[in-house]
């Protein structure tokens, strides 16, 4: 998968930013993976299929999914220790003495890269780190929600900032942003997000091209949760008040009127949406996703499982 945005070189084209992703044209019916969490279980499904990935001793999610060829790659945490999950298999990524937790994840040329934070023995305050094939690094970002190799070169997100190679880029000041997803075309970096404006204390959902803002709602406390650029078209996956709705180069369509969606994927000329529906309380939520704005869920005990991510993948 070559990523376009958040993906790397395999099998298949694919165009994401830690939430989102686009695969090459394909006369066949792609798989559709969506990882979360039941319960206390870390679970992943494919096409509806379920995988349990750890024993519900202590409560576990999966917060990012990535597949290459026929691996499939998860990482999360099981209890406060952040794991990564290889076909169903466990990896500790760090050695539990101290409370961790893993966001991302992305796999290079046979390469495992994973974002996150582990809480300092000292301060006791979280700092971010991150993992190649299991060895952590500590970069001083804070915590890391996405990570991505792209032409060899490795870019993060934290805060308010692009971390590129070792070289960190402030958006804006960087004081009053905070980054949720990147997706890289080119010379061309894309990452969204909010913005506080200091004058009136109103966070708005916003996207970044090389720096440059692009505000994308007026509705106090939006935030962009997704990213994807094909072509000339951008995709945003945007919250807003509870609403769900999706970007796209200005028009934006309604998903859904109540509930929260983590995670984006475009694949050909199709966009999948992740998250959770509300549908009587906010405690009253049900799995679901959405395929061009037509709403799935997995049926009986979808109240109990929360989407994180979602990947398209080439059978």
């Amino acid at each position: 998968m070559k990523i376009l945005f958040n993906i790397a070189n395999l099998s298949v084209l694919i165009l994401v930013f830690c939430s989102c992703k686009k695969q090459a044209d394909t006369t066949t019916a792609p798989d559709i993976y969506l990882a979360g969490r039941q319960g206390l279980f870390a679970k992943y499904w494919v096409n509806g299929q379920e995988k349990v990935l750890n024993n519900g001793i202590t409560a576990a999610i999966v917060n990012s999914i990535f597949v290459a060829g026929k691996d499939v790659y998860a990482t999360g945490n099981d209890g406060d220790t952040a794991k990564m999950w290889k076909n169903g298999i466990a990896y500790n990524l760090t050695d539990g003495k101290m409370a961790s937790e893993a966001n991302s994840i992305f796999v290079y040329n046979n390469d495992v890269y994973v974002a996150g934070d582990e809480r300092d023995s000292i301060t006791f305050e979280f700092k971010d780190k991150y993992w190649k094939n299991g060895v952590g690094i500590n970069t001083g970002l804070g915590s890391i929600r996405c990570i991505m190799m792209v032409d060899n070169n490795l870019y993060m997100i934290t805060g308010g900032g692009v971390w590129k190679n070792g070289i960190v880029y402030k958006i804006e000041n960087g004081s009053y942003i905070t980054l949720r997803c990147m997706t890289v075309i080119g010379n061309d970096i894309y990452v969204g997000g909010n913005s506080v404006d200091p004058a009136t204390g109103k966070t708005l959902a916003k996207y970044w091209k090389n720096g440059q803002p692009f505000q994308v709602s007026t509705f106090f406390g939006s935030e962009v949760q997704g990213i994807a650029v094909t072509g000339s078209t951008i995709h945003l996956l945007i919250n807003e008040n509870n609403e769900i709705k999706y970007w796209k180069n200005g028009a934006v369509t309604s998903i859904s009127k109540g509930g929260y969606a983590y995670s984006m994927a475009v694949y050909e000329n199709d966009v999948y949406i992740a998250g959770n529906e509300i549908t009587g309380g906010w405690s009253d939520r049900i799995a679901t996703y959405w395929k061009n704005g037509i709403r799935y869920d997995l049926g009986p005990g979808s109240d109990k499982i929360n989407f994180r991510s979602v990947f398209i993948a080439k059978k």
